[in-house]
């Protein structure tokens, strides 16, 4: 069974379609890459609950990875301090996406 991997440009919405068409959703790896590497900083368009909640694992991964960083001196506060920047800016877009999805503003 072949899958193809869609972005539709006007929901930004990210599905895997089987040849059935039926629409299957994001996959864990799919929505951490398509997050953290293609919206890491996009406000418009829509993310799905599962796209959501996977990248949310993600990140709260990602914060334990720089609490464990924290406890290399000097070089560490400085990753920790980028990490945890780049990881709020991320959530924050995320979320907005997330509501837009709801119908709500964000």
């Amino acid at each position: 069974m072949s899958q193809h991997l869609l972005i539709f440009p006007e929901s930004d919405a990210v599905f895997c379609f089987h040849l059935d068409n039926k629409a299957v959703p994001v996959t864990f790896s799919q929505a951490v890459i398509t997050n953290f590497k293609h919206k890491s900083f996009r406000f418009y368009g829509r993310s799905s609950r599962h796209e959501f909640w996977y990248f949310y694992v993600a990140l709260l991964a990602g914060g334990a990875l720089c609490f464990c960083l924290s406890f290399v001196p000097i070089v560490g506060s400085l990753l920790v301090a980028l990490g945890i920047l780049y990881l709020c800016c991320c959530h924050i877009t995320a979320l907005v996406r997330r509501l837009h999805d709801c119908n709500r503003s964000g």
